[in-house]
């Protein structure tokens, strides 16, 4: 029939030419740009801009030297930090010797009271020299450091060991004669609390 040939409307192809323009021009200008700062970070890096770099020159690089931590407690200057071993049995009954010798220091340090006057030793040479001839074993250990004397004490810490064993413990004795054991801290506190 004749409606079969009527000629189709023909349909409009779209015109994309605009859409490719626009996208063209955009990734132009974004490539154009990034061109541009390209060339201006070599130019400042390699050419004459560098100025600023040359007149602050960034140091270089050196690896940091960290010292070693001060210790926890640095030992007071009339206490010492060497550490004695105290585990194995021969020390210990070495320690039982020890601890025996600081008796006598305080029977010495008694028997210099009563023999002048009910005045302590008023320094160490004085006490070393009273004992000379009667403990010359306790004379050289406290010549070697080994014990500390406390001079002009009537009552208190008369003598201790100067350094700890590896348990951080000091034997002492005091003006009554009782030989006991004390931390490095306890011995400090309870010299700072004895007067003359």
């Amino acid at each position: 029939m004749a409606t079969d040939r009527l000629p189709r409307k023909k349909r409009k192809q779209r015109d994309n030419t605009l859409l490719y323009i626009i996208l063209g021009g955009v990734g132009g200008v974004v490539l154009l740009a990034a061109l541009i700062f390209g060339i201006v970070m070599i130019a400042m890096n390699w050419g004459g801009g560098n100025e600023q770099a040359k007149a602050n020159p960034q140091p270089k690089f050196e690896p940091r030297v960290v010292p070693p931590p001060p210790p926890d407690n640095p030992p007071p200057k009339d206490i010492g930090g060497k550490k004695r071993d105290s585990t194995n049995l021969r020390l210990r009954a070495e320690r039982t010797a020890r601890l025996n010798e600081m008796r006598q220091i305080a029977t010495f340090y008694q028997d210099y009271r009563s023999i002048n006057g009910d005045r302590p030793p008023p320094t160490v040479d004085a006490f070393v020299k009273y004992i000379a001839r009667d403990a010359p074993e306790i004379k050289k250990a406290i010549e070697e450091d080994y014990y500390k004397i406390v001079p002009n004490v009537r009552s208190g810490i008369v003598a201790y060991e100067f350094d700890p064993d590896t348990r951080g413990m000091h034997g002492m004795v005091d003006s009554g004669g009782s030989v006991r054991e004390m931390t490095t801290q306890e011995l400090l506190d309870a010299l700072k609390q004895q007067t003359p």
